[in-house]
């Protein structure tokens, strides 16, 4: 159970509580993700301090039987420990829930990046990219223009394939 924020404003220093604040859902919103692993760092610390802080003075409780001030002391401390302990996994969680918004967006970012790049009139070829078969309109280009590549025009010559068909140009 969460120890509302009351019992830690009586139990808690100013920076203490300040770490309480940041870990309530609308203090972690505020954080990036970088900013709730260093406060997981600090929430680790104060609870694993605590948590000490209480095995000792149980420690010191229990060979003083009867001591009513070791007791509050120690149940003070023990306080304070779950809070931290509630503090951390807060933070835990908002880390998780901050990653996971990161990477949506960092889809999103992406997924406009290639929309901006894209050619208008081509759907979803990035520029660069060659459609091997082309569309209608540039295989019949590519049928009325071919395109030289170095060798003589073969203008006057019948073509390799009507010669063997016999089917060339007729001969002058």
């Amino acid at each position: 159970m969460a120890l509302s924020r009351k019992v830690a404003k009586e139990l808690c220093t100013s920076v203490e509580l300040s770490l309480y604040d940041d870990s309530t859902p609308k203090g972690i919103i505020k954080l990036s993700s970088k900013d709730i692993e260093s406060k997981i760092k600090i929430a680790k610390n104060y609870r694993d301090k605590y948590s000490a802080l209480y095995k000792t003075q149980a420690k010191v409780a229990k060979s003083k039987q009867g001591n009513r001030e070791a007791e509050l002391t120690s149940y003070r401390t023990s306080k304070k420990e779950k809070i931290f302990q509630d503090c951390l996994e807060r933070f835990e969680r908002g880390l998780a829930k901050a990653k996971i918004d990161e990477a949506r967006l960092k889809r999103r970012e992406e997924r406009a990046r290639e929309k901006a790049n894209r050619v208008p009139g081509k759907k979803g070829r990035k520029p660069g990219s060659k459609n091997k078969k082309g569309t209608k309109a540039s295989r019949a280009l590519a049928k009325l223009n071919p395109k030289k590549k170095g060798k003589p025009s073969s203008k006057g010559k019948p073509s390799k394939k009507s010669k063997a068909s016999g089917k060339g140009r007729p001969k002058k």
